[in-house]
């Protein structure tokens, strides 16, 4: 596979001399939604040019979260219902979906245990209603499985979910006031974005362009191109047929040159998380989510990784312009040390038996995380916030040009293969030839 970079010249006879099909389709943005695309559509025959603005696939949002594969529990705050339906859809078509690009048999080292939910004292919402929703969940979800015949991450045969004691799972009774034991998991988002980014690498339909931070799409007749800049220089690409913006950072930014603007009020955001690599943690602490409202998460991996989350520490850059944002320059700006040291204190006050061992020298933490986006004109504190209801997400297609609001991770997989439904349906697969 050629592999196309920012800075070198894009060589058109390399087509010609192996008689493969031209490049038709420009997808941007390298994370999980926009590899799914890349991959789906080189599976359909399709040849694909994936633009980045790293030097490599799968560097920064997709990589660096908490990696839940949501079942609608956290979604207690959407009267609808919508988001928590939307999320149950997601998570059941998550692993099917990506076993089409990548080999996930070996499941056991990429889930992390089931995930408890801690209710707070200031919870937004009391927790009968909390429990009320997560039954809503559990019966929601078997029948879109016995709908669907898909299934999820693990076995839910068993209860999807049951109230535990407060005590017993180490939580400080003066503040959990509730606590319940759920079937849900994270997936290990390192080590899936490694698979992904092998699968990318080595798939002869999909090119790329790295370290080009892609500025804007310009229409030209029935096809487009690509403008994007490699460190000062402006370049382009194409002719395409079709352009994909998978992109989570400056996505909307692209869309309104595109004159393709949000009709509501949108937040960009960078989310932050502290990995923590090679230590020991107390076996009595499991992954937990606390609830509902501005919290945060625990996450264990069974590579020993620890992921730890805390709003009011890691939400960085509130954007709500239509103008582009350097989310790597917002990210130097941040202090590390303050991140970790927020994050891990606010979590043990919860969570007392929390010992992440950061005296260690042996163990490894860092800062990482990605720009994220959504809609809303308040923030996650507000209980009439936008931001407590996901379900207006997915592909827009404008023509030859699709928008894509990954919306969750947990959503990326399926979002992906509606994509390359839109740009190359399955049934012309065969033929070779798409619209």
């Amino acid at each position: 596979m050629q592999v196309h970079r920012a800075g070198t010249p894009f060589d058109s006879t390399w087509y010609t001399f192996t008689g493969a099909r031209p490049v038709s389709i420009a997808v941007l943005g390298a994370g999980m939604a926009g590899c799914g695309v890349a991959l789906e559509l080189a599976n359909r025959g399709e040849r694909v040019l994936l633009f980045d603005r790293r030097a490599a696939p799968m560097q920064e949002a997709s990589r660096w979260c908490e990696g839940k594969i949501h079942l609608g529990f956290v979604y207690a705050n959407d009267p609808t219902f919508k988001t928590a339906q939307t999320m149950i859809d997601g998570a059941l078509a998550f692993v099917g979906t990506l076993q089409r690009w990548v080999d996930l048999k070996d499941r056991s080292r990429l889930l992390s245990d089931p995930f408890e939910y801690a209710v707070l004292r200031d919870s937004m919402l009391p927790v009968d209603q909390i429990e009320k929703h997560f039954g809503k969940v559990e019966t929601f979800t078997r029948q879109r499985m016995a709908l669907s015949g898909d299934s999820y991450l693990t076995d839910l045969s068993g209860p999807m979910f049951e109230r535990a004691d407060v005590a017993s799972g180490g939580f400080d009774p003066a503040q959990v006031i509730a606590r319940f034991k759920t079937s849900e998991r994270a997936i290990d988002t390192a080590l899936l974005a490694d698979l992904l980014c092998e699968a990318v690498l080595a798939h002869p339909g999909i090119e790329m362009v790295m370290g080009g931070d892609v500025q804007r799409v310009e229409p030209a007749g029935k096809t487009f191109r690509v403008l994007y800049k490699d460190g000062n220089t402006e370049r382009s690409e194409g002719p395409f047929r079709h352009v994909v913006n998978a992109l989570w950072a400056n996505r909307v930014v692209i869309d309104a040159r595109m004159g393709q603007a949000p009709n509501a009020r949108l937040r960009n955001r960078m989310k932050l998380g502290v990995n923590i690599s090679n230590g020991t943690y107390e076996p009595g602490v499991a992954s937990t989510t606390f609830v509902l409202g501005p919290y945060g998460d625990i996450v264990r991996f069974p590579s020993g990784r620890l992921y730890l989350s805390w709003y009011a520490a890691g939400m960085f850059g509130m954007s709500e312009a239509l103008k582009p944002v350097d989310w790597r320059e917002r990210l130097a700006s941040v202090n590390h040390e303050q991140v970790i040291s927020d994050t891990v204190a606010a979590l043990q006050r919860l969570v007392p038996g929390l010992d992440v061992s950061l005296g260690d020298p042996a163990v490894e933490v860092a800062v990482e995380g990605g720009a994220i986006f959504a809609l809303g004109t308040t923030d996650i504190d507000d209980i009439n916030s936008e931001l407590h209801q996901r379900f207006t997400i997915g592909p827009e297609c404008h023509g030859g040009y699709v928008s894509l609001n990954t919306g969750k991770l947990t959503t990326a997989p399926q979002f992906a293969v509606q994509v390359a439904d839109l740009v190359c349906p399955a049934a012309m697969v065969f033929s070779q030839h798409c619209p």
